[in-house]
C-alpha cells in the first residue's frame, strides 16, 4: 500500500492541530517518529546526516551575572521553572546513585572534580620555576541541555594584569561530553561549548558554557586543560595589539565526572507548521528553561533536506508586555535522517536569564506560539 504523506500533511491545519498541544506525550510523538523512519527505510537509502553548529558568541556581561549566581546560589533562577522532568529520587532506582555531583535545595551543582599539575610558572620568573597549580570543577547551574561550570584555580593573577583588555586561557582545551560510560560507549555528544575567564578574590577562575546537549544532567563530562596564556584583546586603545601571547604556565589538567542533577524545565507539544526559508516542518516540542530555550520538530519526509534547517527564535514576548527580541538567533542546532530537527537558543544568544513561568509566547518563523 502506497501512502502519499504529502495528502497526509496537508489535511493538518495549525487551528485543527493546537488543541493536542496538552495529548501529545514523548512517547507518542517517539512513537510517530520511529514509524516514519521505518516507513523511509523500506522505501529508500538513507540520507546523509548533516550536523551543524553555529559559532557562539559570549557576553561579557551575562558571564559575571552567572558567576556571581554561582558563587551565591542558584535559587530565584530554579524557582521560576515548575516542570521537574528529572527527579532525584529516581536516581538509585535507574542506577544513576554513583554520581559525582551533588544538587543542592536551590538548584545549585556542587561537582569537585579536582586536577593537580606539577608545572612551570613563568610569570614571576622568565626561567620558569616549578609550581603546583590545582583546577577545580566547583560547581554548576544547568538544565537539561545546557549547563555552566566554574572552574576555580589557586593562580593568583600576574602583576599589572588590566581586566579591561587581558584575559587569561588555556593554550588548548577540549570538551567531551558522553551520554553512557566513555568506557564502554566511547561516542561523544555533539554541542557547542563557550569559554571565559574571571577573578574570584583575586585568583583565576573560568567559567565553561555548554549547551545544545540533550540530556547533559545525566551525562559523563571530562575536560582538558593544557598550558595557560595571557591574551591582549586590544579593546583597551593604550594595548599592544601585537604582543603575543605570554606563557604563565605550562602543564596539564584533566577533569572528569559524572552529572546526575533534577533538571527543571517547562515542557509544550505543539504540531505546528511553520515555513523557514522555503522548508515546510512542523514543529512539535518546546522545552523552555532559565538557560534556554529547545525546539524540535520534523519536515516532510518525502521533501527530506540535505543542510540544517534552523528552527530559529524571533522574540519570546512575557506577560507583562515585555519583549525580547531574539532576531533569529540560535546557539547550536542538527538535522537528523534530513527529516528531525532540533535548535537550541540559549542565555549567549538570548542575553539574560529567562523567568519561565513569566513567557506567555515566542515567537518562531513569523509564528506565535503560546506556552
Amino acid at each position: 500500500m502506497t501512502i502519499n504523506m504529502d495528502e497526509l500533511f496537508e489535511d493538518i491545519y495549525m487551528d485543527e492541530a493546537l488543541p493536542l498541544q496538552e495529548t501529545m506525550t514523548d512517547e507518542q510523538q517517539q512513537r510517530i517518529e520511529s514509524q516514519i523512519l521505518s516507513a523511509i527505510r523500506q522505501s529508500s537509502p538513507a540520507a546523509p546526516t548533516p550536523a551543524a553548529r553555529k559559532k557562539l558568541h559570549p557576553k561579557r556581561f551575562l558571564v559575571l551575572v552567572l558567576a556571581a549566581a554561582l558563587l551565591m546560589g542558584f535559587g530565584v533562577m530554579t524557582s521560576a521553572a515548575r516542570y521537574n522532568d528529572w527527579d532525584i529520587a529516581l536516581m538509585e532506582f535507574m542506577g544513576l546513585d554513583n554520581a559525582d555531583t551533588l544538587q543542592w535545595s536551590d538548584g545549585t551543582v556542587q561537582i569537585d572534580a579536582t586536577s593537580l599539575c606539577s608545572g612551570t610558572e613563568y610569570s614571576s620568573d622568565s626561567k620558569g620555576t616549578v609550581q603546583p597549580l590545582r583546577i577545580t570543577a566547583v560547581s554548576s547551574i544547568g538544565d537539561k541541555n545546557a549547563a555552566y561550570i566554574r572552574f576555580d584555580t589557586d593562580y593568583l593573577f600576574p602583576e599589572g594584569y588590566n581586566s579591561e583588555c587581558d584575559y587569561i586561557l588555556p593554550g588548548n582545551m577540549s570538551t567531551n561530553v558522553y551520554a553512557k560510560n566513555p568506557a564502554k560507549d566511547p561516542r561523544i555528544t555533539t554541542c557547542g561549548t563557550t569559554f571565559t575567564c574571571m577573578e574570584n578574590d583575586g585568583k583565576l577562575s573560568f567559567m565553561l558554557y555548554i549547551c545544545g546537549c540533550p540530556k547533559i544532567n545525566k551525562s559523563y563530562v571530562q575536560v582538558n586543560f593544557e598550558d595557560l596564556y595571557l591574551y591582549h584583546d586590544g579593546s583597551d586603545e593604550t594595548a599592544d595589539t601585537s604582543e603575543a601571547p605570554e606563557l604563565l604556565y605550562k602543564g596539564a589538567w584533566s577533569l572528569e565526572w559524572k552529572y546526575a542533577y533534577r533538571s527543571n524545565v517547562r515542557i509544550s507539544h505543539k504540531m505546528v507548521n511553520l515555513n523557514l526559508n522555503g522548508t515546510s516542518c512542523w514543529l512539535t516540542r518546546i522545552e523552555v528553561s532559565p538557560l534556554g530555550i529547545r525546539l524540535k520538530g520534523f519536515v516532510n519526509p518525502l521533501h527530506r533536506v540535505s543542510e540544517a534547517v534552523w528552527m530559529d527564535i524571533d522574540k519570546i514576548t512575557y506577560k507583562d508586555g515585555r519583549v525580547l527580541e531574539v532576531n533569529g538567533g540560535s546557539s547550536s542546532g542538527r538535522t537528523t535522517n534530513g527529516i528531525f530537527l532540533e535548535s537550541y537558543c540559549g542565555t549567549d544568544v538570548i542575553g539574560e536569564v529567562l523567568q519561565v513561568d513569566e513567557i506567555e509566547s515566542i515567537t518562531v518563523g513569523g509564528v506565535t506560539l503560546k506556552l
